[in-house]
């Protein structure tokens, strides 16, 4: 299973539909500069809009402030934007596939939590 793609170089042609079909999490590995990297998420592919709460997105901006502020990300890079389906951090390069890989695992098992029946008959459609 792929568990991210990169904007450059793309693992698939449409990640996005690849995502849609296996109902996981979209994450995107996206070059910012020599040492940074932004990485994205986006839940829709995955779960509808109202099996979503604001939770998933404070959490993971928790941890994300706690990793900048122990790996000294300066103050010009250390950014986050979105909501509660979509969600850009900025990380060192040197972090970002792992990042990636931990934060599929993450939002995954968000994901499960939070599927009802109705949303899973919906996305089958």
């Amino acid at each position: 299973m792929i568990k991210y793609s990169h904007k450059d170089n793309p693992a698939i042609a449409n990640y996005w539909d690849y995502c849609t079909k296996y109902q996981i999490p979209h994450i995107e590995i996206i070059s910012q500069s020599r040492d940074y990297i932004t990485i994205s998420y986006d839940l829709l592919a995955c779960l509808p809009f109202d099996n979503l709460k604001g939770d998933v997105s404070e959490n993971i901006v928790k941890i994300y402030e706690a990793y900048s502020d122990f790996f000294k990300i300066p103050k010009d890079k250390f950014s986050y934007a979105g909501g509660s389906t979509v969600l850009g951090i900025v990380v060192r390069k040197e972090h970002s596939e792992f990042i990636a890989n931990r934060l599929f695992d993450y939002l995954s098992e968000y994901v499960s939590k939070n599927k009802t029946p109705m949303a899973e008959s919906r996305n089958q459609k």
